[in-house]
């Protein structure tokens, strides 16, 4: 049987269809319009396939290819088919969120959805992708969704197809992991997970879980929750919770006398007269009139509170470890499941020796996993107890919902780990920074018996574990932009110094201008000037950058003579690769007028700079590239990055030789 990947593109008067064998590579095109009639070639061709791979193929291409197998038997003319699948077509693309065929007539693995691009915030296009996995041609189609296409058109959107196959062909190499993980699973919970994001997947095991212990079964919890009309926080905040400073001792009393509604706004756009106790004692920045988040500062270092979690970091700069200073990173094991299990939190319908019970089995599963090298248990239970006990404890469509949870968890978390900072910070340990389940400190070698005890009185008044990890460099611009050196050597970046998407799987992410943070990572580390570094550079991928922007929004070129008058405007695409370029054109946004206002509103692109666009990649458009590409652009950016965070670093901390050009 066969295995491939297809995509179907549709007209008014051409259905299309073209796979590709993923074993062999065989090429297949199957078409039904005046020129051809490949129906029953497509239907003898299904019966040889064990599953088809696609891009949003769940929601789009498969729910069209069950309504051609439906008509087929029909025998109705070629015109007419088209015309219905084309109406099924527009059907899907109308919906929000189009219906999934739960009982597919051929097996389906989609990428989009494995992948969880479903999500508002991880929405990424085929199109998007062909740009972050460096494919040669990203062009799109010029035709109108309704247009009768010629014999000529028709030839270009065979072609446009084929690069689509071969992108959703790419795409799928890279997620040969993340599929056999989906079938191991599946055997291993006797249940379909071959399109479930890793969330989804988390949650499904955990319900298991739930049931096994509760004895009730999975559909019936499956319609539990419990709504609140109001949660007070006194009854929310451990009672073991206290602090040593001034400012936290505010915040948390401040805390304990509120009564909230809902978890919505309770960390930003908080109304200034419910924190007037905070603001001498926070940031007092404002959005619309409103305290824009929840923070508090101690000693210099401000503590932001949300959702997702504490953060701070004390301001931009590099620390290393030296003979007299240690770089540590205490984190805490499996935060937020074993502050549930320990505190005997617990959503009020499932009950809490049954929900206690099921955290610590599959707790004991994940470390029994680890111990054993089974990495696809450890990262199935880890989505369980991790992505799904209170990653779905806030959402009204998962059995997991109880805002008190949520909040009880989210709120404890925040002031045990700040309290933990603040031990360190009263001790004379400096804090680098505070992340979600952990707290990084440069930490004096004869402080570090005070560092163990610090942790030590926190695991034991938390009954938490803390782990230890050392690093020999940090370097920071924010908490949310860093890298961090290992002392074995490897390297974890974050933001403005993240390169490595590709290895991470983080193929929603844009990977524009990868020589940015390949440059900060060469000065940092290697003390290699950016001036350097950037114009000896040899990938030239690394240098382009893409545009994305919805249907409402044009963007067009404009090229101007000397004396500034407009010459020539063009339409570009949505999504168009491009370079910063000495000889290129001005790139323009323009988006739809304002409510009352009748002119378009117009936005440059890379202001005070030229861009060239390159949709498809050929030789002589790389040699141009490489004469006119302006090296000025991409290493002031890295300039801007590093001036930031050497204006804060003494000179005699920096960890490589002054370069005298910078």
């Amino acid at each position: 049987m066969r295995k491939i990947v297809y995509d179907v593109e549709l007209y008014k008067n051409i259905f299309l269809l073209i796979a590709k064998d993923i074993d062999t590579g065989e090429r297949f095109v199957f078409e039904i319009s005046r020129r051809k009639d490949n129906r029953r070639e497509l239907l003898i061709f299904l019966k040889t396939v064990e599953y088809m791979v696609g891009f949003n193929n769940c929601r789009f291409d498969y729910n069209v290819l069950h309504l051609f197998i439906s008509l087929f038997k029909r025998k109705i003319p070629g015109k007419r088919m088209v015309e219905l699948l084309y109406l099924k077509g527009q059907e899907c693309i109308s919906k929000e969120r189009p219906n999934i065929n739960k009982k597919p007539l051929v097996k389906q693995k989609d990428l989009f959805l494995i992948n969880h691009y479903d999500n508002y915030n991880k929405s990424t296009s085929l199109k998007i992708l062909e740009f972050n996995m460096q494919m040669d041609d990203v062009a799109v189609l010029p035709y109108k969704f309704d247009k009768i296409l010629t014999d000529e058109e028709i030839e270009h959107l065979v072609i446009y197809c084929d690069n689509d196959i071969e992108a959703t062909y790419q795409f799928y190499l890279k997620n040969i992991k993340a599929i056999n993980f989906r079938d191991k699973m599946s055997k291993l919970y006797n249940y379909d997970f071959s399109n479930y994001n890793d969330v989804k997947i988390g949650e499904r095991i955990l319900l298991k879980a739930v049931a096994k212990y509760s004895g009730e079964s999975e559909y019936a919890i499956q319609k539990l929750r419990t709504y609140r009309t109001a949660m007070n926080m006194s009854d929310i905040i451990f009672d073991y919770i206290s602090f040593d400073t001034k400012e936290l001792n505010i915040l948390l009393d401040w805390w304990k006398d509120k009564v909230i509604f809902e978890t919505k706004g309770q960390f930003n756009k908080l109304d200034m007269d419910d924190v007037a106790p905070l603001l001498p004692y926070c940031n007092n920045e404002t959005e619309k009139s409103k305290l824009k988040n929840l923070n508090i500062i101690v000693d210099g270092l401000q503590f932001d509170f949300g959702t997702g979690g504490l953060h701070a970091a004390c301001y931009p700069g590099v620390w290393k470890a030296t003979e007299n200073t240690e770089i540590i990173l205490l984190d805490v094991s499996s935060y937020y499941p074993n502050l549930a299990s320990k505190n005997r939190l617990h959503p009020k319908h499932i009950d809490v020796d049954v929900f206690v019970k099921t955290i610590d089995m599959l707790y004991g599963q994940r470390m029994k996993a680890k111990d054993e090298g089974d990495d696809e248990t450890v990262a199935g239970i880890k989505l369980a107890l991790n992505g799904a006990l209170y990653g779905k404890s806030n959402s009204e469509y998962s059995f997991m919902y109880d805002p008190q949870f949520m909040m009880s968890i989210c709120v404890n978390g925040q002031l045990l780990l700040a309290k933990l900072a603040e031990k360190c910070i009263i001790n004379g340990i400096k804090v680098i920074q505070v992340n979600t389940d952990g707290v990084m400190v440069e930490c004096p070698r004869n402080k570090r018996h005070l560092l163990d005890e610090i942790a030590k009185e926190w695991m034991e008044l938390t009954n938490l574990k803390l782990d230890y990890d050392h690093f020999n460099l940090v370097v920071q611009k924010d908490v949310n932009n860093y890298l961090a050196v290992f002392t074995n050597g490897k390297i974890k970046y974050k933001g403005v110094f993240d390169y490595d998407y590709a290895n991470n799987g983080d193929w929603h992410k844009n990977f524009s201008s990868l020589i940015i943070p390949k440059a900060l990572k060469a000065y940092f580390i290697d003390g290699i000037r950016p001036a350097r570094f950037i114009t000896e550079h040899a990938d030239f991928y690394d240098f382009f950058k893409r545009t994305k922007f919805d249907k409402r929004t044009r963007l067009v070129q404009r090229e101007f003579d000397k004396d500034n008058t407009l010459l020539q405007q063009t339409l570009l695409q949505n999504i168009t690769r491009y370079y910063v370029s000495r000889k290129g054109k001005n790139f323009v946004k323009i988006m739809p007028p304002l409510k009352g206002k009748e002119e378009d509103r117009e936005f440059v692109i890379e202001s005070g700079y030229l861009c060239t666009e390159i949709n498809s990649i050929t030789q002589e458009k790389v040699n141009t590239m490489i004469e006119e590409l302006d090296y000025g652009y991409y290493i002031t950016k890295v300039l801007e990055i590093v001036h930031l965070i050497e204006d804060y670093v003494p000179i005699e901390e920096l960890t490589f030789e002054i370069i005298d050009d910078i």
